[in-house]
């Protein structure tokens, strides 16, 4: 019995040490979704029916669209567009835009709101959720220029 043990707890630290990062959960999810290469990306940003602030979601997704031709940016656009405003997002077929309506990015726990996240050195490393208090300090001159500012800063790796 106690090598039973000594044995799950082993390949428990074997897997929990190989598990994979963020990142290339994301880089995953974005290869099943599309073909092309991932690392090009700066930016990922997330819209989706998530959080307490369907408004902020709503301005989020109308003030982030207007950077959809930005290829520095890779949108993951969660849901089925009746509580957030996505028809910005349906109406050309991009190449940085994944259609998630199956809602299961959402399974990778990175956020559950409107986020934006920076793709730097193989990491996620900045991310912004979307919120009443910085849902308007994205700027879309901000954006168009590959700045975005992210006022709340947070390691995910």
């Amino acid at each position: 019995m106690n090598k039973l043990i000594i044995l799950i707890t082993a390949l428990s630290i074997i897997y929990s040490c190989h598990s994979p990062s963020s990142y290339d959960k994301v880089k995953s999810f974005y290869e099943s979704k599309k073909t092309g290469n991932f690392s090009k990306f700066k930016f990922l940003v997330v819209i989706n029916e998530g959080g307490s602030c369907l408004n902020c979601n709503n301005i989020f997704s109308k003030t982030i669209s207007s950077s959809i031709s930005n290829s520095d940016i890779l949108f993951i656009v969660s849901g089925s567009g009746t509580k957030v405003d996505i028809s910005d997002y349906t109406d050309k077929s991009y190449s940085n835009v994944i259609w998630d309506f199956e809602n299961s990015f959402q399974n990778f726990n990175l956020t559950k709101k409107c986020a934006i996240f920076r793709l730097k050195n193989k990491i996620l490393q900045e991310k912004t959720e979307i919120n009443p208090d910085n849902v308007l300090n994205i700027k879309y001159e901000d954006i168009k220029l590959g700045t975005i500012v992210l006022p709340k800063i947070k390691t995910t790796d």
